[in-house]
């Protein structure tokens, strides 16, 4: 590509770039994002339910296979928010005189500090907000190391349990995908970072640099 070209290309992509909204592509009907303009960070969610108790690995996985994680929570307000994706009977198994909801994606990766050490999500999401329910959690009988919402009694809350991970109870989990970026923005790194490569060469060879306009 000549200096000429390359400087008529990024000025038709600044032309566009001035049409266009950073915004990430629309997403599927199924998952919900998480406005920023709401408070929040842009990512979508959904809640997933299958037809019969499924484990913490087999969510995981699922998660996993659908391009995103199970889901990590860092503040109330992200709490508040995934937990209305599962405020309805259908993500919920009552077990008198507790109620179990999804998995979500915190997990202890040892278990060396019981019952509240060594938690973590499984993106990197660093351990620092939790919504643990009243005396959880407490790692009963000594298996207890995966993360869901629960509730002490028979209503729903956007608390939390600590858990066995097997298939018991629990029918779904909530799944978190981070958006790609748009088209339009990598279009626009691509082309921006040769114009700074021909000027840098230009620079070197003791050419005038390309202007955009």
């Amino acid at each position: 590509m000549t200096f000429q070209a390359l400087r008529i290309a990024v000025g038709v992509l600044l032309v566009c770039l001035s049409h266009a909204t950073l915004a990430t592509p629309p997403a599927p009907a199924a998952l919900i994002q998480w406005e920023a303009a709401d408070g929040g960070n842009g990512h979508l969610y959904e809640a997933i339910l299958f037809d019969s108790p499924i484990t913490w690995e087999t969510a995981n996985t699922d998660a996993n296979s659908k391009g995103g994680e199970l889901v990590s929570i860092s503040s109330f307000e992200e709490n508040a928010f995934v937990f209305s994706l599962i405020d309805s009977p259908e993500y919920w198994t009552p077990a008198t005189p507790h109620n179990f909801g999804p998995w979500i994606g915190g997990y202890q990766i040892d278990s060396n500090s019981e019952p509240g050490g060594n938690w973590a999500w499984t993106d990197g999401t660093p351990w620092g907000f939790t919504a643990w329910a009243g005396g959880q959690p407490d790692n009963n009988g000594a298996a207890e190391h995966h993360a869901h919402y629960f509730v002490p009694s028979n209503s729903r809350a956007a608390t939390w349990n600590d858990w066995t991970g097997g298939g018991l109870l629990i029918d779904g989990y909530v799944l978190e995908v981070i958006p790609e970026p748009s088209s339009a923005i990598l279009l626009a790194c691509g082309l921006l970072g040769l114009w700074g490569r021909a000027n840098k060469l230009r620079t070197t060879i003791g050419a005038p640099s390309i202007s955009a306009t």
